[in-house]
């Protein structure tokens, strides 16, 4: 079948001339029509960075044109399996919705209801469906002619399974607001960005963030940030600054490999725990988050990260906590790594998911324990009242203030990493944090050129806090008590 002569219609081009002489596959365009500007019968104006394909008798002018979907045809028969695999790849890959993540097709995905979005990996009916709306199949019939089909199911199986692909981008996860790269630029077109492999879902209209910010910039973004927190009921300068660092973590984590968790902690039920959480993360999204329960045991942990991370959320979120953070393997490995393996529940899928996402956790007289002190740092909440939730604020209704005005405490927030790189990256000298190095340069470092206290300092103090530790130097205290300093045989030191 003798393919369409097609034009590509670039949003603002004024003169025709060129755009028509360019022929290529027709491909479906779902965007939506704007009233005013040319338009192409049968077929979308793109966005951002799509194109639309349209015939070139189909190009015309004015406001009344019924879009319609325009389908790359993809010919099936015999001997041409992988002809038409290639195509059908190609075709997912250049609608800008589906990509590739740990071997499996994924789609970016805008969930009905509070319109959040998320990651979701295709089975052989998800290809299927994919294939369906973006692609038109043929085969030939006993007499030669050419009839519609549906889209192979081999083909579809294949694409479910292979685990390597030409054409589909590697998707690394999900970006909320304008990002920092790892080279420190910072990201603000949404859509793919090829430099980090996130897909950005976020509006940059006002988000401004100066070219070469300068110290007294970055001073002032710190106090648009302190200003959130003095209503928050910080204990002490440190938790201050410890707050801040989170905020700044919430607002760069899709450009960090690993980040530290972040527990709040109070004395009292009515502290603003949960309320501090959901400030912080709406420097990760402009959705309220959903706190989940801690699991109970490594398996229950293990799965909840695992079926939590394939979603790529942009906070997790463990609220009211009523005993000690236990060190679970899997838990500590996410937030040590940037990757977490592991078989999926219900299955022997092997899943290897990005764990750049923000982990929160509150509770009333609780903490890390054994290796999670060292991978969490603490905020510690004081009211000095006796009944603290009922507390009057000066900004009763901040919650609503913040996320009405997200991309301002963004901006601010960026504004103070991207000061401190200007600046030359200036280190002050404080104890390392392992395994948070880069962290470490975009949330402490910058806090600490600023004059503000180290926000790691509960690491520190938690470390020396430890049940674990303190149990252990008891029983050496006990041992050098009993035998001394010097060298014995173990069987000599049972009772």
């Amino acid at each position: 079948m003798e393919k369409d002569r097609v034009a590509i219609l670039v949003e603002n081009v004024t003169d025709m001339t060129d755009v028509t002489d360019r022929c290529i596959t027709p491909q479906e365009v779902t965007f939506p029509l704007e009233s005013g500007s040319a338009t192409i019968k049968g077929k979308a104006i793109s966005t951002l960075k799509n194109i639309t394909a349209a015939s070139e008798a189909d190009i015309v002018g004015g406001d009344h044109a019924q879009p319609k979907v325009m389908k790359t045809e993809i010919l099936i028969g015999s001997g041409q399996v992988r002809k038409a695999l290639t195509e059908a790849e190609l075709a997912l890959a250049q609608s800008g919705r589906y990509f590739q993540r740990d071997g499996r097709i994924a789609e970016v995905l805008q969930l009905p209801g509070d319109g959040s979005w998320c990651i979701k990996d295709l089975d052989e009916l998800g290809v299927l469906h994919a294939l369906a709306g973006l692609t038109q199949w043929m085969r030939p019939d006993n007499k030669g002619s050419l009839k519609y089909v549906d889209p192979h199911p081999l083909v579809c199986k294949m694409l479910s399974r292979v685990g390597q692909f030409e054409y589909l981008q590697v998707l690394n996860g999900l970006a909320f607001q304008p990002h920092l790269r790892p080279d420190a630029t910072i990201c603000n077109v949404p859509g793919y960005d090829e430099k980090t492999g996130l897909f950005g879902v976020f509006n940059v209209d006002d988000v401004i963030v100066p070219d070469a910010p300068t110290m007294e910039d970055a001073r002032t973004a710190l106090a648009c940030l302190q200003g959130l927190i003095e209503e928050c009921a910080v204990a002490t300068p440190v938790d201050r600054s410890t707050a801040i660092s989170a905020m700044l973590t919430a607002a760069v984590r899709p450009g960090l490999p690993t980040a530290p968790m972040f527990h709040v902690k109070a004395h009292q039920m009515g502290t603003g725990k949960s309320f501090l959480c959901q400030l912080i993360t709406a420097f990760s999204s402009d959705k309220s988050g959903a706190p989940v329960s801690f699991p109970r045991s490594e398996g229950d942990c293990k799965n909840l990260l695992l079926s939590q991370f394939k979603r790529s959320p942009p906070v997790i979120d463990f609220d009211n906590l009523t005993s000690d953070i236990p060190a679970y393997a899997s838990l500590c490995t996410a937030l040590t790594s940037e990757w977490l393996e592991g078989r999926l529940l219900g299955g022997n899928t092997i899943a290897r998911v990005s764990t750049r996402t923000l982990m929160l956790s509150s509770g009333n007289n609780v903490g890390p324990s054994a290796d999670m002190a060292r991978r969490t740092l603490t905020i510690l909440l004081d009211s000095a009242t006796e009944v603290p939730a009922a507390r009057k604020f000066k900004r009763p209704n901040l919650m609503t203030e913040v996320l009405r005005d997200r991309n301002r405490y963004i901006s601010a927030a960026l504004t103070i990493v991207k000061a401190w790189v200007v600046a030359g990256r200036p280190m002050t000298e404080c104890p390392p944090l392992g395994s948070f190095g880069q962290w470490s340069d975009w949330c402490r470092q910058p806090l600490l050129w600023l004059g503000c206290p180290d926000p790691v300092e509960s690491v520190f103090k938690a470390l020396e806090d430890d049940p674990e530790r303190q149990l252990l130097g008891r029983i050496l205290e006990g041992w050098q008590v009993r035998l001394g300093s010097g060298r014995v045989i173990s069987r000599w030191g049972k009772t």
